[in-house]
């Protein structure tokens, strides 16, 4: 179990890496959900069932719609979107959908439930974490992530009035 533990691990630290550093924001989505799928296979070895589950639900649609708000806010014109379709070829896919295909393979391996010292963690156990000790810090992160959608409106908003001519 402890080595399918640190597996998961080293691909999900390469996956996040590679996520963040790429040019092109397409391979940097394609790496970044490898990730969230090593981090909620992480938490499923740990025995928190529920949390692996929302962390693939909402994390990847999250990624998803995030995704969608840059294209829509940096209004990415004809000319950069059929270059981008050219830069993504099957070999971009190919990395990324090994990782993955490695941690499925990993997930496949450890299917049976740990057994053990691990508790299963319910919703109802996550919510009393999320508002009882941790209620600051879940507030925090939905206040950075309101930032952040702000900054990315404020980005979009000066570039599509720099192309207008307006101030």
């Amino acid at each position: 179990m402890q080595a399918l533990f640190f597996a998961t691990a080293a691909i999900t630290i390469a996956a996040a890496t590679l996520g963040v550093s790429r040019k092109i924001a397409v391979h940097g989505l394609l790496w970044m959900l490898v990730a969230f799928l090593g981090i909620a296979h992480t938490m499923w070895l740990l025995g928190a069932t529920f949390a692996a589950a929302l962390m693939l639900s909402v994390y990847a649609g999250a990624v998803a719609m995030l995704f969608l708000f840059v294209v829509i806010l940096f209004d990415i014109g004809t000319m950069a979107a059929s270059a981008e379709a050219r830069q993504l070829t099957a070999a971009a896919w190919a990395a990324p959908l090994l990782a993955g295909g490695a941690l499925a393979g990993v997930l496949l391996a450890a299917l049976p439930a740990p057994q053990g010292s691990s508790i299963p963690v319910d919703a109802k156990m996550t919510g009393l974490a999320m508002y009882g000790p941790y209620a600051v810090a879940a507030e925090l992160a939905s206040f950075l992530l309101l930032a952040g959608l702000a900054g990315a409106f404020h980005i979009g908003r000066r570039r599509t009035l720099a192309a207008e001519g307006s101030p």
